[in-house]
Protein backbone atom coordinates (compact mmCIF):
# COMPACT_ATOMS: atom_id res chain seq x y z
CA UNK A 1 0.00 0.00 0.00
CA UNK A 2 1.33 3.64 -0.85
CA UNK A 3 2.11 5.54 2.12
CA UNK A 4 -0.44 7.91 2.58
CA UNK A 5 1.82 11.32 2.12
CA UNK A 6 3.17 9.98 -0.95
CA UNK A 7 -0.28 9.28 -2.18
CA UNK A 8 -1.22 13.24 -1.83
CA UNK A 9 1.63 14.74 -2.91
CA UNK A 10 1.57 13.33 -6.37
CA UNK A 11 -2.23 13.98 -6.81
CA UNK A 12 -1.53 17.49 -6.11
CA UNK A 13 1.32 16.86 -9.22
CA UNK A 14 -0.84 14.85 -11.68
CA UNK A 15 -3.19 18.19 -11.08
CA UNK A 16 0.34 20.27 -12.26
CA UNK A 17 -0.10 18.55 -15.39
CA UNK A 18 -3.52 18.72 -16.15
CA UNK A 19 -5.72 20.79 -14.05
CA UNK A 20 -5.61 24.15 -15.28
CA UNK A 21 -4.62 22.95 -18.77
CA UNK A 22 -6.33 23.51 -22.02
CA UNK A 23 -4.75 20.27 -23.25
CA UNK A 24 -2.35 18.85 -24.80
CA UNK A 25 0.09 21.58 -26.36
CA UNK A 26 1.62 21.50 -29.38
CA UNK A 27 5.41 21.93 -29.71
CA UNK A 28 5.29 25.08 -31.45
CA UNK A 29 2.59 26.18 -28.62
CA UNK A 30 5.01 25.36 -25.53
CA UNK A 31 8.28 27.14 -27.37
CA UNK A 32 6.13 30.31 -26.93
CA UNK A 33 5.20 30.04 -23.72
CA UNK A 34 7.15 33.06 -21.52
CA UNK A 35 10.86 30.50 -19.72
CA UNK A 36 11.15 31.82 -15.91
CA UNK A 37 14.71 31.21 -14.88
CA UNK A 38 13.81 29.30 -11.80
CA UNK A 39 17.55 28.91 -9.55
CA UNK A 40 17.44 26.08 -6.78
CA UNK A 41 16.75 27.70 -3.63
CA UNK A 42 19.10 27.42 -0.23
CA UNK A 43 18.00 26.53 3.04
CA UNK A 44 19.56 28.29 5.76
CA UNK A 45 18.53 26.76 9.16
CA UNK A 46 14.89 26.80 9.19
CA UNK A 47 14.66 29.59 6.56
CA UNK A 48 14.41 28.87 2.60
CA UNK A 49 15.19 31.61 0.26
CA UNK A 50 14.60 31.56 -3.88
CA UNK A 51 16.01 35.05 -4.87
CA UNK A 52 15.31 34.35 -8.66
CA UNK A 53 11.10 34.26 -7.50
CA UNK A 54 12.06 36.84 -5.09
CA UNK A 55 10.29 34.01 -2.34
CA UNK A 56 11.49 33.23 1.30
CA UNK A 57 9.48 31.02 3.76
CA UNK A 58 10.69 29.61 7.10
CA UNK A 59 9.63 26.14 7.64
CA UNK A 60 9.29 24.45 10.85
CA UNK A 61 12.34 24.01 13.32
CA UNK A 62 13.35 19.80 12.57
CA UNK A 63 11.37 19.23 9.75
CA UNK A 64 13.32 17.17 6.59
CA UNK A 65 13.86 18.87 3.05
CA UNK A 66 13.02 16.21 0.03
CA UNK A 67 16.14 16.05 -2.16
CA UNK A 68 15.44 15.95 -5.32
CA UNK A 69 15.46 12.52 -6.63
CA UNK A 70 12.72 12.29 -4.03
CA UNK A 71 10.89 15.07 -5.33
CA UNK A 72 11.38 12.98 -9.01
CA UNK A 73 10.03 10.07 -7.43
CA UNK A 74 6.68 11.93 -6.31
CA UNK A 75 6.75 13.54 -9.65
CA UNK A 76 7.06 10.15 -11.36
CA UNK A 77 4.34 8.89 -9.20
CA UNK A 78 1.77 11.29 -10.37
CA UNK A 79 3.19 11.31 -13.96
CA UNK A 80 2.13 7.64 -14.05
CA UNK A 81 -1.52 8.07 -13.36
CA UNK A 82 -1.60 10.08 -16.79
CA UNK A 83 1.19 8.87 -18.71
CA UNK A 84 4.30 6.70 -18.61
CA UNK A 85 6.77 9.48 -19.13
CA UNK A 86 9.67 9.48 -17.22
CA UNK A 87 11.83 12.34 -15.73
CA UNK A 88 15.26 12.16 -14.69
CA UNK A 89 15.88 16.49 -14.48
CA UNK A 90 13.36 18.66 -12.87
CA UNK A 91 14.10 21.91 -14.66
CA UNK A 92 14.60 20.74 -17.45
CA UNK A 93 11.42 18.73 -17.92
CA UNK A 94 9.70 21.93 -16.59
CA UNK A 95 11.51 24.46 -19.30
CA UNK A 96 10.67 21.68 -21.76
CA UNK A 97 6.46 21.89 -20.87
CA UNK A 98 6.79 17.65 -20.13
CA UNK A 99 5.70 19.12 -16.69
CA UNK A 100 3.51 21.92 -15.90
CA UNK A 101 4.58 22.35 -12.05
CA UNK A 102 7.90 22.77 -10.99
CA UNK A 103 8.28 22.01 -6.86
CA UNK A 104 10.60 24.43 -5.10
CA UNK A 105 10.88 22.09 -1.91
CA UNK A 106 8.71 19.71 0.25
CA UNK A 107 9.24 19.47 3.68
CA UNK A 108 7.86 17.19 5.98
CA UNK A 109 8.17 16.13 9.54
CA UNK A 110 10.15 13.08 8.73
CA UNK A 111 12.38 12.17 5.90
CA UNK A 112 10.02 10.99 2.43
CA UNK A 113 11.90 7.94 2.72
CA UNK A 114 10.32 7.24 6.51
CA UNK A 115 6.86 8.47 6.17
CA UNK A 116 4.01 7.06 7.77
CA UNK A 117 0.17 7.97 7.74
CA UNK A 118 0.64 10.69 10.36
CA UNK A 119 2.98 12.68 8.45
CA UNK A 120 2.36 16.56 7.71
CA UNK A 121 3.73 18.26 4.86
CA UNK A 122 4.35 22.11 2.87
CA UNK A 123 5.08 21.84 -0.63
CA UNK A 124 5.65 24.59 -2.40
CA UNK A 125 5.42 24.68 -6.50
CA UNK A 126 5.72 27.36 -9.54
CA UNK A 127 2.82 26.51 -11.47
CA UNK A 128 2.62 26.88 -15.25
CA UNK A 129 -0.53 29.03 -16.56
CA UNK A 130 -1.07 32.59 -17.69
CA UNK A 131 -4.48 33.04 -15.04
CA UNK A 132 -4.46 34.96 -11.90
CA UNK A 133 -4.59 33.68 -8.71
CA UNK A 134 -8.25 33.57 -7.81
CA UNK A 135 -9.05 31.75 -10.79
CA UNK A 136 -6.52 28.94 -10.59
CA UNK A 137 -7.70 28.45 -6.76
CA UNK A 138 -11.42 27.60 -8.57
CA UNK A 139 -10.04 25.25 -11.12
CA UNK A 140 -8.40 23.91 -8.28
CA UNK A 141 -11.20 23.05 -6.36
CA UNK A 142 -13.08 21.68 -9.81
CA UNK A 143 -9.80 19.46 -9.41
CA UNK A 144 -9.84 18.28 -6.12
CA UNK A 145 -13.85 17.66 -6.08
CA UNK A 146 -13.25 15.49 -9.13
CA UNK A 147 -11.00 13.10 -7.49
CA UNK A 148 -12.03 9.47 -6.97
CA UNK A 149 -8.52 8.52 -4.92
CA UNK A 150 -9.65 11.12 -2.51
CA UNK A 151 -13.44 12.45 -1.77
CA UNK A 152 -12.84 15.74 -0.66
CA UNK A 153 -15.12 18.46 0.33
CA UNK A 154 -13.11 21.66 -0.37
CA UNK A 155 -14.04 25.14 0.30
CA UNK A 156 -14.30 28.12 -1.84
CA UNK A 157 -11.34 30.30 -2.05
CA UNK A 158 -10.88 33.54 0.31
CA UNK A 159 -8.51 36.10 0.08
CA UNK A 160 -5.70 36.42 2.45
CA UNK A 161 -3.03 39.00 2.87
CA UNK A 162 0.49 37.74 4.18
CA UNK A 163 3.21 40.39 4.55
CA UNK A 164 1.54 42.83 2.41
CA UNK A 165 1.21 39.91 -0.76
CA UNK A 166 -2.61 38.73 -1.82
CA UNK A 167 -3.08 35.35 -2.07
CA UNK A 168 -6.44 32.96 -2.32
CA UNK A 169 -6.83 30.02 0.39
CA UNK A 170 -8.69 27.12 -0.53
CA UNK A 171 -9.03 24.25 2.04
CA UNK A 172 -10.20 20.81 1.09
CA UNK A 173 -10.73 18.03 3.88
CA UNK A 174 -10.85 14.26 3.63
CA UNK A 175 -10.45 11.10 5.52
CA UNK A 176 -8.52 8.93 3.01
CA UNK A 177 -7.04 5.65 4.18
CA UNK A 178 -9.34 6.24 7.80
CA UNK A 179 -6.76 9.11 8.36
CA UNK A 180 -8.45 12.79 8.60
CA UNK A 181 -6.47 15.31 6.99
CA UNK A 182 -7.03 18.94 6.28
CA UNK A 183 -4.92 20.28 2.77
CA UNK A 184 -4.80 23.93 2.73
CA UNK A 185 -3.77 25.79 -0.77
CA UNK A 186 -2.20 29.40 -0.91
CA UNK A 187 -2.07 30.56 -4.52
CA UNK A 188 -0.52 33.53 -5.33
CA UNK A 189 -0.05 35.20 -9.05
CA UNK A 190 3.53 35.80 -10.68
CA UNK A 191 4.60 37.05 -13.99
CA UNK A 192 2.91 34.32 -16.12
CA UNK A 193 2.82 31.79 -13.54
CA UNK A 194 1.01 30.82 -10.17
CA UNK A 195 3.24 29.72 -6.86
CA UNK A 196 1.23 27.59 -4.81
CA UNK A 197 2.13 26.44 -1.49
CA UNK A 198 0.17 23.03 -0.08
CA UNK A 199 0.26 22.60 3.48
CA UNK A 200 -1.08 19.01 4.70
CA UNK A 201 -2.33 18.84 8.31
CA UNK A 202 -2.97 15.41 9.67
CA UNK A 203 -1.76 15.68 13.39
CA UNK A 204 -3.73 18.87 14.90
CA UNK A 205 -0.89 19.27 16.89
CA UNK A 206 1.01 20.60 14.34
CA UNK A 207 -1.48 22.91 12.25
CA UNK A 208 -0.32 25.83 14.67
CA UNK A 209 3.46 25.58 13.78
CA UNK A 210 2.34 25.12 10.11
CA UNK A 211 0.34 28.16 10.25
CA UNK A 212 3.22 30.14 11.40
CA UNK A 213 5.19 28.55 8.43
CA UNK A 214 2.48 30.00 5.80
CA UNK A 215 2.17 33.56 7.96
CA UNK A 216 6.29 33.85 7.75
CA UNK A 217 6.29 33.97 3.92
CA UNK A 218 7.72 37.13 1.88
CA UNK A 219 7.71 37.85 -1.81
CA UNK A 220 9.83 40.60 -3.24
Amino acid sequence: MKKLLMVLLSAMLVMSLTACDSGPKKPEEKAEEKAIDIQEGEMSGDTYTNDSLGFKMDIPKGWAMASEEEMLQVIQMGAELVNNDEYTDLADAFEKGLIEGYPLFIASEDALSKVNNSTSSIQVTVERGDVDAEAFSEALKQYLESLTMIDYEVSDSEELTINGNTFYKTVATATPMGVDLSQAYYAYKLDGYILLVTTTVIDPDIEEEIEKAVMSIEIK
